[in-house]
């Protein structure tokens, strides 16, 4: 296919796969009215995550230095950290506080439509790249999601990154060519994935291997935003202990060594076995035919995404959902964090 005709075919597509927005809306509704139902609960933000968040916001809008928090943290338990949290969720909710001082509806507000965009972004893709009614049908089944619901007006940042995320695939796996505005895209939405979680560096080998499959058709432009974003950490760590607010090692040998306790990725997998199960849900209530009703499910799930692996060898969401599979099953986690579908959703929004 010659570029020209990709680019017009690009292009309808693109038209097509946003068409009859009343069709959109009718699919995220749903998700808005459980949200809106689950919310008026109140906050349920449990552990310490978004507590420093919000320190480190309201740091920031009262102009001191963004680690000013009071937070208490030793480097002896790994599990009582990071001494300061990426700073991409802080940087977004410093404006909020700075006018409105720390308002949770306000900020459970922005987290929500967060939320509602990261639905949108991820069935937009499909239905770009797929049809209409796989678009229509993942973001339907995303916002049908007891975890997404309940999670959706928390202040964490799963749900900012996924919906960053999925920005990226968007703009990275539509056929017209790499011009200067879709690399400053890709770099600054990229960029700020790693600001939300340092774990969204693993795009810098899903765009270098997109680079490799892609090279006849867009040469090193998709390499151009790695290229970047490594001077972009350089030059941070010349200024900043980026090491102190990432749960990521970036010594070689604390890398060998996780791998090495999660019996290089082998633990890890059996914990997400549990998160297949929770996502499916637990319809009946014999353990029996739900035990029968998640291998019914599930392995029409992975016919399915093997099916669509397949078709989508050459896209960068292949490629970030490969090296993003193989990073999580080589981490640290407590068994309640590598069980909770609520991960897996966000990264994938296919399950």
């Amino acid at each position: 296919m010659s570029a020209v005709a990709a680019l017009e075919r690009s292009a309808v597509e693109a038209g097509r796969s946003m068409r009859y927005p009343f069709a959109w809306v009718l699919a995220v509704l749903p998700f808005v009215v459980l949200v809106l139902l689950e919310a008026r609960f109140g906050f349920h933000g449990l552990g310490d995550d978004w507590a420093q968040y919000l320190m480190h916001a309201q740091a920031l809008a009262d102009g001191r230095s963004y680690m000013d928090t009071g937070y208490i943290y030793t480097r002896f338990n790994h599990w009582l950290g990071p001494a300061a949290a990426p700073p991409g969720l802080p940087l977004l909710l410093a404006p909020i506080i700075a006018i409105a001082g720390p308002n949770l509806l306000i900020i459970r507000a922005l987290m929500i439509a967060i939320a509602i965009a990261f639905v949108i972004l991820a069935g937009w893709y499909f239905a770009k790249h797929e049809s209409r009614p796989m678009g229509l049908g993942v973001a339907l089944m995303c916002g049908l999601s007891p975890a997404l619901v309940q999670n959706a007006s928390w202040v964490l940042t799963d749900l900012p990154f996924a919906a960053v995320l999925w920005a990226v695939f968007l703009i990275a796996d539509d056929e017209r060519a790499w011009t200067w505005r879709k690399i400053v895209l890709i770099t600054a939405l990229g960029g700020f994935a790693v600001l939300l979680r340092p774990i969204g560096i693993a795009l810098v080998p899903a765009l270098l291997a997109f680079t490799i499959v892609r090279y006849r058709d867009y040469r090193w432009a998709p390499a151009i935003p790695v290229a970047l974003w490594l001077v972009g950490i350089v030059g941070l760590s010349l200024v900043a202990d980026i090491q102190r607010s990432s749960v990521v090692a970036l010594n070689p040998a604390r890398i060998l060594a996780w791998l090495e306790f999660t019996d290089w990725g082998w633990r890890n997998i059996a914990f997400y076995r549990l998160t297949l199960f929770y996502s499916h849900l637990y319809p009946f209530p014999s353990n029996t035919a739900n035990d029968v009703f998640h291998l019914l499910s599930i392995s029409v799930m992975l016919v399915g995404l093997l099916s669509w692996i397949r078709r989508s060898k050459s896209s960068l969401l292949r490629s970030s959902y490969s090296v993003w599979c193989r990073k999580k099953t080589s981490e640290i986690f407590s068994p309640a964090s590598t069980s909770s579908p609520y991960k897996t959703l966000c990264a994938t929004s296919i399950w």
